[in-house]
C-alpha cells in the first residue's frame, strides 16, 4: 500500500478561488486584526509608556467581548469566520521573550514569497 502525503497546497485553498468574497471591506477588517496582532507582539515587552500604553490598549481590545461596533474584535472576528476565543488563546500561548533577548517580530510573522498579498482559507468541502 501506498503512502499518500498531504501537503499545504491541497489542505489550503487560495482564497480567491473559495466561495468567499473578499471585498474590499473584509480585507479593511482583516488589516484591522493584522494591526492589531503586530501592535501586541511589538509591545508586549516594551519598557517605554507608550509601549505600555499601547500594549495595554491592545490587550484591551483583544478581551473585549462587545460585537455592538464594527471595528471591535468580537465583531472583526465574525465577519471574518474566525474563533475569537482561538485567537486569544494562540496570543496568550505566545512565548514570553526574556527582556535582555528579545524575539524579532520577523521571527514570529509568517512572510508570503512573493511580494503579492495572499489569503489562505480553509474551506471544509474542499478537504473531503
Amino acid at each position: 500500500m501506498t503512502e499518500e502525503l498531504l501537503t499545504p497546497e491541497q489542505f489550503f485553498v487560495p482564497a480567491d478561488r473559495t466561495g468567499i468574497a473578499w471585498t474590499p471591506e473584509r480585507r479593511l477588517l482583516l488589516a484591522v486584526l493584522e494591526d492589531a496582532v503586530v501592535s501586541f507582539l511589538r509591545y508586549r515587552n516594551d519598557r517605554t509608556t507608550r509601549g505600555k500604553r499601547l500594549f495595554r490598549e491592545t490587550q484591551e481590545w483583544f478581551a473585549s467581548t462587545d460585537r455592538m461596533l464594527v471595528c471591535a474584535f468580537e465583531s472583526i472576528c465574525d465577519h471574518l469566520s474566525l474563533d475569537a476565543e482561538y485567537l486569544r488563546l494562540g496570543l496568550r500561548r505566545l512565548p514570553n521573550p526574556r527582556p535582555e533577548t528579545p524575539i524579532s517580530l520577523n521571527s514570529l510573522l509568517r512572510h508570503p514569497l512573493s511580494a503579492q498579498r495572499h489569503l489562505t482559507v480553509v474551506s471544509a468541502t474542499d478537504r473531503s
